[in-house]
């Protein structure tokens, strides 16, 4: 147990008589004793070894036992958080206290009005100062595009699904003697890029790309094959998204790459590729939709389900998912 340990900044504890309690969880008062001082030791960061010095009235076994067992929870990490990890805990905060009605997003008719009363949402000023605008034509492509959830399952050939990729690819090549960095269509924080994409092309669905799971390299355009007879069960996905899982050609799976822009920009790197995989995926959408295809961008789903054969580093982190194929 050489890496570093680190306490979750999203994770909070309290002692409670003869227990500890960490985010909902309870432990002995065993546990409870070695309270705060593990936590006061873990917030910076610090490793096994120097907690066995430093505890030095803690059995080991014990402290190990315990260590996984906060680790196992969450509370004790050694590497980035994901999204939902950071996340966690944001709503409590916003509802202050009051309790929320667990059953009232799960009626369709609930969801329709909520959705169409958000959607058309005024912002309320004072009546001075108010400057009108005029109504503007748009791009006819950006009044008819819509996701879908539903699409033909007839093959994409290889010409379409390159110029689909095409849009997530540098401008201009690699110079031997200038050092113009790459450019690209959509924006990132100091051009750095810090995406990694990832396909899974479902079998028969792309001409001449198998099924199978792949590293998409936007420099080189080529794909690496990480696995190629997997077809993931569609249990990772929540049953509104399964349907729509089953019927895209491929999937695309966007990861921020935090070796990337955490030297530049410290803690602000997450924020900034979340945007960064915004940008992206809107620009891909559009994409899609010239080509003839269509797409769905998938909000949450059971990640940590699939993860393992996707063989990422520790500073690769799920942000988000678009399925794409034909139009119906």
């Amino acid at each position: 147990m050489n890496k570093g340990i680190y306490w979750a900044p999203s994770y909070n504890w309290k002692k409670e008589k003869d227990k500890l309690i960490v985010n909902g969880t309870t432990f002995s008062l065993e546990v409870a004793e070695l309270f705060p001082e593990l936590y006061e030791l873990c917030v910076n960061g610090t490793t096994y070894e120097k907690l066995t010095i430093i505890l030095t009235q803690t059995n080991p076994m014990f402290l190990k036992r315990v260590l996984k067992d906060l680790e196992d929870l969450g509370a004790l990490v050694s590497e980035i958080q994901s999204p939902v990890d950071i996340f966690q805990g944001q709503a409590a905060i916003f509802c202050q206290g009051e309790k929320k009605d667990e059953q009232f997003f799960m009626n369709k008719e609930n969801v329709e009005k909520y959705r169409f009363e958000q959607s058309f949402r005024i912002t309320e000023h004072s009546k001075e100062g108010i400057i009108k605008l005029k109504k503007a034509e748009l791009n006819p492509i950006y009044k008819t595009r819509k996701s879908m959830r539903n699409f033909d399952m007839t093959e994409i050939d290889m010409d379409t699904f390159s110029c689909c990729l095409e849009i997530l690819c540098p401008l201009n090549k690699k110079g031997k003697e200038n050092q113009i960095p790459a450019q690209y269509v959509y924006p990132s924080a100091g051009g750095l890029y810090p995406l990694d994409f990832y396909l899974l092309v479902k079998a028969g669905r792309v001409e001449n790309i198998p099924q199978g799971l792949y590293r998409f390299d936007p420099v080189e355009r080529k794909l690496y094959t990480i696995n190629s007879k997997i077809l993931l069960d569609r249990g990772f996905q929540f049953a509104v998204n399964k349907d729509t899982y089953e019927s895209s050609a491929f999937s695309i799976y966007i990861f921020f790459n935090a070796a990337v822009s955490m030297p530049k920009y410290q803690d602000m790197a997450y924020y900034y590729s979340i945007l960064d995989a915004g940008f992206a995926s809107a620009y891909l959408e559009m994409q899609t939709y010239e080509l003839g295809l269509g797409a769905c961008s998938i909000g949450d789903m059971r990640f940590s389900k699939i993860s393992e054969y996707f063989e990422l580093e520790p500073y690769q982190k799920y942000l988000h998912t678009i399925e794409i194929g034909k139009l119906m």
